[in-house]
This record gives structure tokens, C-alpha cells and sequence, in this order.
């Protein structure tokens, strides 16, 4: 069983979003931007009721059946801004020949009522569940299935038909009656994503009879039954466990569960116990037992490189790698090595948009990697180690630069220029704590502006403090960093990031001699009912086109971000 598409609505801060799964799938991004939310959904998707962490935490009580069960709810956390609403999950699930044999053991299905049979073969091995879990006011949550479909077969829908029949298309439908269809495949989706929590460890403990924790708890317990009980039929997973291991960390060739004369069990490297090792060690052990320890297993793994240098966080990828090649890992991650290792495996950048909400970019390429390294501010340094900071006021100079930076032919992170973003409130205040930090260091810093009635008087004050070279800042000539571009880049960029924008390119020229440009822009959506400006998105489309008439030579006039750019790099290497 693998996932193939999920689809998410209104969970925590994933508003409206759309994923596809390869065999490694990793999603990178700064802190509590949403990365873990993804592995919540999946494991709320695949545990449901039974074991998925959000139902142990919101839920209680409850009644109804496996399609639909309602609970008292504690709180709302689940829900999109924590207020009782719907959220939605939608999984498209590839099954193995296997797993289909389960659910139909017969190669012709018999259709009852209707002369026609239908082949196994017929019915396809993309199955798409949709869930839903309903919030109301009164402290309630229905938590139901709505639909179970195959590419020929309707398993479940919540209207139901009691038998299978034949419908349009060679659809066929089933719900009820007799044999239920439906119950075999959901009975398969029990416990197929195991989530390894970030926090985990291994600790010495008492002889028990407890099944091992995804966390690190009664492993000691299970490996030592892994190596002693043959009836167990685990001495293969164990020996595969020490071959993985010291792969990563030679000098540990055989790990194994101790008992001392207490009863006690802990997980010895070699000769010494898990209390002496160090933790990047053990978590390595913890993620390496989860893997080998559970066949047919989807896997959502948090940081699976933590507390790992830059050389063990390759050879941890390279493990998980090769593990994927037959269970399907998931993870989130900090690590830009890993990103770097990925070679082709799904790689989606989480940021952070407006009001919070959680934005999903899919790196397609290479030349997109630097999006992860400036967003991250990979460096694993501070800001004495940068040659220059670049304060920016936006979310859409933050996707921007990068890019353009890119066309231009420069790499700010081997030019050592970091960009930080000052969005929000205080900006003043966050302007001089950061010139103040670096003052009497070699760092350069630029500061780059929307036009206001304070920004000029502002900027004055710096350079009057000492804090700021006279030449070192900028403010948009038009306002804000949309009124840099042409009617025509900007109409372009807006039509890719919203279908049916079709604002004439006259109308938005004059109504740009006295308003802004993302004034205008929000003015027309809203009248058209078509959503608020995705400032970061427009920010970053326009980039793209910058980058594009670069690559082809365009002739045209360079935009003023292309110019500040070159005068930031041109500065750095001067001074260097």
C-alpha cells in the first residue's frame, strides 16, 4: 500500500493544499511553519479513530461505527484557526496485487442481480477515500467517511445502494448487503502509516510484555526478543538492524539487549549501555529498528536526522534511501544536505503565508535548491560570519530575490549576503536591533523599503546614529515591490497564480498613476470574488519572468530590483 495524492481542507494550518508521493517524500522549512501538520493529516487520515495522535488529544467517548462516529471534543485544535468548521482528507492509495486478493479472493466478482460479472483486473488498484470531520459548536465532532472508490468500483458512498449494480461508464456500485466490501479494505488501512515522533529515546527498563513504541519505549524489551526467541522469527530483522547500523557508525558492530541480574533490559553498542552513547546515535538505532521492524508500512518520520553531523546525516539519508526502495518514507526535515542528496525523491518547501497559513512549493530541480538554502539561512552560522544582511520589508522581495539573484548570476549564499525579512509589526524597532548587533563587526548591512511618509525620515535617523552607510539602503520608486514591474510582466504573473484574472493592461496603467499596484490588484479580485492577493506568490511569478527574459536575452530596461541586486553584490566584492 503506498499513497499516492492527499488532498487536505481546513486542518490546523493547512487551509487548501494538494500533495503527490513518490517512495521518499521530505518537506523542509523553517520552525512551526506546518511541516508536522502534514504528517498529522496522514496519521489522522490512516488511524482515524483507533490510534492517530490528534484523536487522543481532542476526543472523547464517542459512539457510532467504523463510517462514522461522533465524540465529545475537548478543544479545536484540529480545525483551521482553532474555530469548529469541516475539514476535509482525500487519499488516493495505490494497493498491491496482494492487498487486492485479500478484498477480492475471487478473480470474478459476482454482481448478483446483474448477469455481468466483473474481473479483478477490472477493477483497477487506485483506491480514493474522502473523510471528513465535522466541528460544532456545542463541543461535538462527527468524525465520518464519505466516499471509498476504485477505478471501477464504488466501494462506499454515505447515500448508499445495497448491491452491487452496474452504472454508466462500467462504473460499478456497492454498500451493504451481504459481504461488506468496504469494512476488508478499511480493515487493510489499519496501522499502515506509523509516525516516529521527533522526540524519542531509549532508556533502560523493567522485563515487559508491551509491544515497542514508535518513540523509543520497550524497544530494549522487543530486540532482545529479536535475538533470543527464535519462535519470535525476528533473528533476520535483527541482524538487518546491526548490519544498518554500523553502516552508519562502524565502529558499533554489534548491538544487542542486555539483562542484568534485576530483570533490567537496556541496548548495548558494543559494551557500552544506551546511557553512555551519544543521542544522534540512539535516535539513529530508534529510526533503524521502526524501519526494519514493520513490513507493507507507510513511515512519516520526523527529523530523522537529528543530532547527526554533516557526514552521519548523509549516510542516515542514504538509509532511508534504500529502505524506500520497498516502504514508502515520508519525513520532515531541517537538513539542507539531505536536500541536496534527494536526487529526484518528492522535495516540498513549507513556508509560511499570509494569516499564518501554511504554503507548499514542489522543488522540481536543482537550480531551486538555493529556495531552501535562503529560506532556511543555511549556513549553520550567525550573522558575524556573513560578508553583508539585506533587511527586506516582505514576503514577496523574500521569494523574489533569490531568483532574480539566480538570473543575474549570482549566488548570495557564496557571495555570503544574507536576506532577513523584517515583515510584521515594529519593523523600526527590528531595523535597529539588527544594525546594533553587527555595528562593530565587518558585516555590511542594506536595507531595502516601502515608500511611506516615514521611510525617508526613518532611514535618516539610522545614518544619523551611526548605524547605516548613507548609500547603503533603498526605497521603491513606486511604493511597494509590485510597482516595479510593467503592466504586462505583472498581468502575466497574475494570470498563472489566478485562473480567470483578465484585468485589460490600458485599465491597469491608468489606474496606476495614483494607486498601488497590489491596491488595484486586490481591489479587482475582490470585485471579481476571486480571493485576496497572494502577495508572496505574485512576488515570486514576477521573479520567474525577470529570470526568463534574462535566459532569452529580452531586450528591455532592467527592473529596479535587478539593479539594487548588482548594487548590493557589486559593494560586497568591492569591499572584499
Amino acid at each position: 500500500m503506498k499513497i499516492k495524492k492527499l488532498i487536505i481542507k481546513n486542518y490546523r494550518n493547512l487551509k487548501d493544499i494538494s500533495l503527490d508521493f513518490d517512495n521518499l517524500n521530505m518537506f523542509i522549512g523553517k520552525n512551526d511553519v506546518g511541516k508536522s501538520n502534514i504528517l498529522g493529516a496522514l496519521d489522522l487520515f490512516f488511524n482515524w479513530q483507533e490510534n492517530s495522535i490528534d484523536w487522543k488529544e481532542v476526543s472523547t467517548g464517542g459512539s457510532g461505527n467504523v463510517y462514522e462516529y461522533t465524540t465529545s471534543i475537548r478543544d479545536y485544535r484540529l480545525f483551521f484557526d482553532q474555530k469548529p468548521g469541516t475539514i476535509k482528507l482525500v487519499a488516493y492509495i495505490e494497493l498491491d496485487n496482494e492487498e487486492i486478493e485479500k478484498i477480492f479472493p475471487d478473480t470474478i466478482i459476482d454482481l448478483r442481480e446483474n448477469n455481468e460479472p466483473l474481473s479483478r483486473e477490472e477493477i483497477g488498484n487506485l483506491v480514493t477515500v474522502s473523510k471528513q470531520i465535522v466541528g460544532t459548536e456545542n463541543k461535538h465532532a462527527t468524525w465520518k467517511i464519505n466516499s471509498i472508490e476504485m477505478e471501477n468500483l464504488i466501494l462506499y458512498r454515505k447515500e448508499g445502494v445495497k448491491v452491487l449494480m452496474r452504472k454508466e461508464g462500467g462504473i460499478y456500485s456497492f454498500t451493504g448487503g451481504g459481504e461488506d466490501i468496504a469494512i476488508k479494505f478499511l480493515n487493510l488501512m489499519k496501522n499502515k502509516f506509523l509516525l516516529i515522533p521527533a522526540i524519542r529515546n531509549i532508556e533502560k527498563e523493567g522485563r515487559l510484555g508491551n509491544p515497542a513504541s514508535l518513540d523509543g519505549k520497550f524497544i530494549p524489551n522487543e530486540f532482545l526478543k529479536q535475538e533470543k526467541n527464535i519462535s519470535f522469527g525476528k533473528e533476520k530483522t535483527f541482524q538487518q538492524i546491526n548490519k544498518d547500523l554500523s553502516k552508519m557508525f562502524p565502529k558499533y558492530q554489534n548491538v544487542a539487549s542486555m539483562e542484568d541480574t534485576e530483570n533490567n533490559i537496556e541496548i548495548y553498542f558494543n559494551k557500552f549501555p544506551s546511557s553512555s552513547i551519544g543521542d544522534g546515535v540512539k535516535q539513529q538505532f530508534i529510526n533503524n529498528f521502526n524501519i526494519n521492524s514493520h513490513e507493507n508500512i507507510i513511515f512519516g518520520i520526523e527529523e530523522p536526522e537529528i543530532h547527526l553531523h554533516p557526514e552521519a546525516q548523509r549516510k542516515a539519508f542514504d538509509f532511508l534511501k534504500e529502505k524506500s526502495k520497498e516502504k514508502q518514507i515520508i519525513m520532515t526535515t531541517h537538513s539542507t544536505l539531505f536536500v541536496d542528496c534527494s536526487n529526484g525523491n518528492k522535495v516540498y518547501l513549507v513556508k509560511e503565508g499570509e494569516e499564518n497559513v501554511a504554503e507548499l512549493k514542489l522543488i522540481e530541480n536543482k537550480d531551486e535548491f538555493n529556495l531552501i538554502k535562503y529560506e532556511l539561512g543555511a549556513k549553520n552560522t550567525d550573522l558575524f560570519f556573513y560578508n553583508a544582511i539585506v533587511l527586506i520589508e516582505g514576503n514577496a522581495e523574500e521569494r523574489a530575490f533569490p531568483i532574480i539573484s539566480d538570473a543575474l548570476g549570482y549566488d548570495l549564499n557564496k557571495h555570503w549576503i544574507r536576506l532577513i525579512n523584517i515583515k510584521g509589526k515594529d519593523k523600526l524597532k527590528k531595523i535597529n536591533e539588527f544594525l546594533k548587533y553587527v555595528k562593530d563587526s565587518d558585516v555590511k548591512s542594506f536595507i531595502i523599503l516601502d515608500k511611506d511618509n516615514s521611510a525617508e525620515s526613518d532611514i535618516q535617523d539610522l545614518i544619523r546614529a551611526g548605524l547605516l552607510k548613507g548609500e547603503n539602503y533603498h526605497i521603491w520608486d513606486g511604493g511597494d515591490f509590485e510597482d516595479c514591474f510593467t503592466e504586462e510582466q505583472i498581468i502575466i504573473a497574475m494570470k498563472k497564480i489566478i485562473e480567470g484574472f483578465n484585468i485589460k493592461i490600458e485599465d491597469l496603467k491608468k489606474e496606476r498613476k495614483n494607486k498601488k499596484t497590489s491596491k488595484i490588484l486586490n481591489d479587482f479580485l475582490y470585485e471579481k470574488s476571486l480571493g485576496p492577493l497572494n502577495k508572496p506568490a505574485l512576488g515570486e511569478e514576477l521573479a520567474r519572468i525577470i529570470k526568463e527574459e534574462i535566459e532569452n536575452n529580452v531586450e528591455r530596461e532592467k527592473t529596479e530590483p535587478e539593479k539594487i541586486i548588482e548594487k548590493i553584490v557589486k559593494v560586497v566584492e568591492n569591499e572584499n
